[in-house]
């Protein structure tokens, strides 16, 4: 198997490679995926409630919340629906390329002050008036707001470790299992056999995986296999060849998980692309 690192989020930039940052407003589902990344990740909510699974930490999220997700933390963002939020990824090299290593901060997960939400608020601000403003100028300003925040993180938001601190062990075996899914989705799996393959037992395997992901193995599996299938039929295959193609036994129960995970049914998903 190979090695855990799960890149969810490319660094595309509207900027290209001078400002590495992704700058996306999303709304919070009840059926997000869990993931994690090599890059810092800053969650800022803007409306609504829900909660933000930080390692195997579940949070309050509330307006006016800013979270820090530190590098390779398993997270998720879950909501009903009314939880509107933007979230930030800078890449860990810009970080490093300015003097600040990540491996060396432990960020609090979640922070409530005027001070950083300002300072989220000025990068999210810069990055909406971007076609107004000069694009070299706002360029610069978006990395002048983007080190700003950082150092205000660093200084008043994290506990300087001048030595990496291991993963634990429980931490890695669940990421493990997600790449082990996503790279065996296609075929017959079971609980049993993620969790030989990890050399645990099952039950170790199904409570730490809900603990640090919010869902169970079986669940993260078919929203896998839906999100695969879901590419597919967007390529041009048929609902049933979708279904095999992506491990699913039937396509009866492939429609069901489906419409479960993706709030309509394959062949509504079809007529809705084909309008």
């Amino acid at each position: 198997m190979s090695g855990i690192k799960y890149e969810h989020h490319n660094m595309s930039s509207v900027f290209g490679a001078i400002c590495p940052f992704k700058i996306v407003f999303d709304i919070a589902e009840p059926d997000s995926m869990a993931n994690w990344h090599k890059n810092p990740e800053i969650i800022y909510i803007t409306k609504g409630e829900g909660s933000v699974l930080c390692g195997s930490q579940s949070y309050n999220a509330h307006k006016g919340d800013v979270f820090v997700i530190n590098t390779e933390t398993i997270h998720n963002v879950l909501s009903n629906g009314n939880m509107e939020y933007w979230f930030i990824i800078i890449d860990e090299k810009f970080c490093r390329d300015n003097g600040i290593e990540l491996e060396s901060y432990s960020f609090e997960p979640l922070i409530s002050d005027n001070e950083t939400e300002t300072a989220v608020t000025r990068i999210i601000d810069i990055y909406q008036n971007r076609d107004t403003d000069n694009p070299k100028l706002c360029a610069a300003k978006l990395r002048c707001a983007v080190m700003d925040m950082l150092v205000h993180l660093c200084g008043h938001h994290a506990k300087y470790i001048p030595e990496k601190m291991p993963i634990a062990n429980s931490d890695a075996y669940v990421r493990k299992a997600i790449v082990f899914i996503s790279e065996n989705y296609n075929r017959q799996l079971t609980s049993d056999e993620i969790a030989s393959d990890l050399g645990i037992t099952k039950y170790h395997l199904v409570r730490e995986f809900r603990k640090y992901t919010g869902e169970t193995v079986i669940s993260h599996l078919n929203k896998v296999r839906c999100t695969k299938a879901r590419q597919m039929i967007l390529g041009g295959y048929s609902v049933t060849q979708a279904a095999m193609e992506c491990g699913f036994e039937s396509v009866s129960y492939f429609s069901q998980k489906f419409k479960k995970i993706m709030g309509i049914s394959p062949r509504e998903y079809i007529r809705n692309i084909r309008k």
